[in-house]
């Protein structure tokens, strides 16, 4: 309500202060009161303010005051001054906008801090793995000063057994006498004998994406750190080696330890492998591979494997036999085809075979065909190879003139010579019959 005004009041000039407001409070019960009735009379009076706008003339501007609305001309009327109410207004609009950009400093200022840490935390990181890499290249070309003579897989140090050879007086052909080895039975064998089936068993046991990595498989490997060391996906231990890596493994004889030499042994392994991919191809790789993985006892590569097991040579080997062979590989006491029959049949069957069938390297029909193949497959323990019958005095005959032509002809110690022929994969052509030998020995004893 307003407050009716006295002789006094009416005395009083406009714009002269007045106390009817006690308080910003009672200010702002009045404008909410009137400021419905107000906003009718302001509607009324917006036609009649348009029509004076179109009525001046047009080019004409400059500064113009701006019109009180008949609520601050009310005020005025009953003695209110309205210009201290323009500055109260004005003020609190100015304390709540202080207040709210005041409030928005202070999370600007908390993001702020939070960004800085971030960023010494990220400078700090970036200087570690500064460090650790310039220390780990440094490892690696100490590590790895050897590696050309110790990788060249043309040249491979390993234990490789020497064959006799004589030619069969019937056929012409040059067949196996008797094969001779000290550590390891292995005899190489190029890739171009290997059949398919025995290079995709190995690929889809043991290395899904060997014709497609660089030498290491990132995904499998990721897979089994966080499987051994954060938290376990599977319900065995699953390796993330490579082919190429356990290439590697084969010929430098490194074995899994503990402490710090464990992860060091992986990063020698894992710069190895990538160095190893870019100097040979896939076919070196797989061929080296078979030939240098180590299997029971004395057996070593696939050619002993295929000579042991089946009593013929690699070329021979079919889809089950081949599978029968690469599982053994990951543990050779457990797949032993002749120890373990039906850990190794289990093994090639649910594993070897279904994966080929899987990764698309086996088709249905011939993936039916080596199941049933694999059913009734048998194994042998027999020598190494067949046929070795005769005495071996003769054998011991060829060895003491083999080793004599060796520090002759070659200027050798009788040790050199030694190790050479036990373990230099040499290859020996007799001028014997076989037959006539045979005989001979049937009647001497």
């Amino acid at each position: 309500m307003i407050k009716k005004m006295n002789d006094n009041d009416k005395n009083k000039p406009n714009g002269a202060k007045n106390d009817f407001f006690s308080s910003d409070a009672d200010l702002d019960d009045f404008f909410a009161k009137i400021q419905t009735n107000g906003d009718a009379e302001a509607k009324k009076d917006a036609p009649a303010a348009k029509d004076t706008a179109a009525a001046k003339p047009n080019g004409k501007s400059g500064a113009k005051k701006k019109k009180k609305s008949w609520f601050y001309e009310l005020l005025e009327k009953v003695g209110i001054d309205t210009e201290k109410l323009e500055a109260r207004k004005a003020k609190r609009k100015a304390e709540r906008e202080k207040k709210s950009a005041k409030e928005l400093t202070k999370a600007q200022r908390v993001w702020r801090t939070i960004g800085k840490v971030a960023l010494v935390i990220a400078c700090i990181f970036v200087i570690i793995g500064c460090v650790l890499s310039v220390a780990v290249a440094v490892y690696l070309v100490d590590a790895t000063a050897d590696d050309d003579e110790l990788l060249d897989l043309n040249e491979i140090k390993l234990s490789y057994s020497t064959v006799l050879l004589a030619q069969n007086s019937e056929t012409g052909e040059w067949e196996e006498y008797e094969r001779i080895f000290g550590g390891e039975n292995r005899v190489w064998v190029e890739y171009a004998d290997m059949p398919q089936n025995l290079i995709n068993a190995a690929i889809a046991c043991e290395d899904e994406r060997f014709l497609t990595h660089k030498g290491v498989d990132w995904k499998r490997t990721l897979a089994a750190f966080i499987n051994e060391y954060v938290v376990q996906i599977y319900s065995t231990t699953q390796g993330g080696s490579t082919i190429t890596q356990q290439l590697i493994k084969n010929i430098t004889d490194e074995k899994a330890v503990g402490g710090i030499e464990g992860p060091l042994r992986k990063i020698r392994e894992i710069y190895r492998a990538i160095m190893l991919e870019k100097k040979y191809t896939k076919q070196q790789i797989m061929e080296a591979y078979l030939n240098t993985f180590r299997l029971s006892g004395q057996l070593a590569g696939v050619e002993a494997a295929a000579n042991y097991f089946f009593g013929k040579s690699t070329s021979e080997l079919t889809a089950a036999e081949s599978a029968a062979i690469v599982c053994i590989t990951q543990y050779p006491t457990y797949y032993d085809p002749i120890g373990n029959p039906e850990n190794n049949k289990d093994k090639r069957e649910n594993t070897v075979l279904w994966l080929m069938k899987e990764q698309g390297l086996l088709t249905e029909a011939d993936y039916k065909a080596a199941l049933a193949e694999s059913e009734p497959l048998v194994f042998h323990e027999g020598d190494v190879t067949e046929g070795n019958d005769v005495n071996s005095y003769f054998t011991d005959t060829v060895i003491v003139s083999v080793l004599n032509d060796l520090m002759e002809y070659n200027n050798m110690s009788r040790e050199e010579a030694y190790n050479l022929f036990y373990t230099g994969g040499l290859k020996v052509y007799l001028t014997i019959d076989t037959k006539i030998q045979s005989a001979m020995e049937d009647y001497a004893y």
